[in-house]
């Protein structure tokens, strides 16, 4: 066997031995359903989700038709299982900042949005195809990627709670406000994919940290980050 990656969102196993190769069931199972998630991410980032079609995800996934529909009903559910999978390992990157948390707040908040940058910028086919083509999948589509949206607001919440006492400026803020706040960061990084390559997109967050703090109403903390650019 042939490892590939240990990217949860890349094939942990890229090609089986051919032939009687006495494997698990389970384990070339596995392997297909990683290869097809992949091959839907990049089929979908290198030509549009409207125009890949199933042929084009079993061309860069490397199985039959009948493999795919052993796995999956027709493109969007293999195309909301791969997203199912990116989400997830996006938002453990931001978790294991959380959960080593840091004495200043703000310095906390930047972690985290340099954390989830740095984990989309590193998997360029998921940026693309998640943050761009995700809004042309239709309603199911767009309701799980404003649903990732809705939670990174909610830690958003949570985090602005921690400071009273740290930061004069405090006023406490109805869950709306982070919702906005989240909803402007995610729209600087969408617009950015799908202009430039997302390799750059770490460079965003100065501007994403300050875009929060000034709209959750924390202007000397906003003030604090353009100045240190």
């Amino acid at each position: 066997m042939e490892a590939k990656s240990s990217s949860p969102l890349r094939p942990s196993v890229w090609s089986l031995p051919a032939g009687r190769h006495g494997l698990a069931r389970e384990l070339v199972s596995g392997s297909q359903r990683e290869r097809l998630l992949y091959g839907v991410m990049v089929a979908t980032a290198e030509l549009g989700y409207a125009t890949t079609t199933v042929a084009d995800v079993l061309e860069r996934a490397g199985v039959s038709r009948k493999t795919f529909y052993q796995h999956f009903t027709d493109k969007l559910e293999c195309f909301l299982a791969a997203h199912q999978v990116g989400r997830d390992a996006m938002m453990a990157a931001v978790f294991a900042v959380i959960e080593h948390p840091l004495d200043d707040p703000v310095e906390q908040l930047r972690a985290v949005n340099l954390a989830y940058l740095s984990a989309v910028a590193d998997e360029p086919a998921f940026a693309k195809a998640f943050f761009v083509e995700i809004y042309g999948a239709g309603p199911e589509a767009r309701e799980r990627r404003l649903d990732c949206r809705r939670e990174l607001a909610d830690l958003l919440h949570i985090w602005h709670s921690s400071l009273p006492g740290r930061h004069p400026e405090y006023r406490p803020i109805p869950a709306t406000a982070c919702a906005a706040a989240m909803g402007a960061a995610d729209t600087l990084a969408t617009d950015y994919l799908r202009l430039y390559p997302a390799d750059g997109l770490v460079a965003l967050e100065p501007d994403i940290s300050y875009a929060i703090l000034a709209l959750l109403g924390l202007p000397q903390a906003a003030d604090a980050v353009a100045a240190a650019r």
